[in-house]
């Protein structure tokens, strides 16, 4: 089962310049895509301050939300609290060497000097697991 968290309503659409109109439609599309999926629970509030104590562990988590120090550090840390202990979880993190959003990526080099973060060559995608299973 896939959980999302969305905000509210996709008002907080920052650092897109011309594109804000753009990126709203696609959140607009995006809702009604999951909220019509019976295999995903589409989950509205704010990443930051969200209660997650409903959602069961995951076995993978896909960080791709605000783009500030603030909210990427505390999406890494909802996110190894939601993480299965019972298996080889993975948490994955897109925007890593994206020249717009440069917090995402300066948080998860400093992250990287405690725990392995791996890349995926040629994206903006990075991942990291809590148990050091990846030869």
């Amino acid at each position: 089962h896939l959980f999302s968290i969305d905000l509210d309503a996709p008002t907080r659409v920052v650092d897109v310049g011309q594109d804000a109109e753009l990126a709203r439609i696609s959140m607009d599309r995006s809702a009604v895509l999951l909220e019509k999926s019976e295999r995903i629970t589409l989950l509205r509030g704010d990443s930051r301050t969200y209660d997650y104590s409903s959602i069961p562990p995951c076995d993978f988590i896909w960080i791709d939300g605000g783009h500030d120090l603030d909210t990427v550090a505390s999406d890494k840390a909802n996110a190894m609290r939601l993480l299965n202990a019972s298996a080889v979880a993975t948490v994955a993190w897109h925007d890593y060497g994206n020249p717009l959003y440069e917090e995402p990526t300066a948080y998860i080099d400093r992250l990287s000097e405690s725990r392995t973060v791996y890349r995926v060559a040629e994206t903006m995608i990075c991942f990291s697991t809590p148990l050091e299973v990846i030869a």
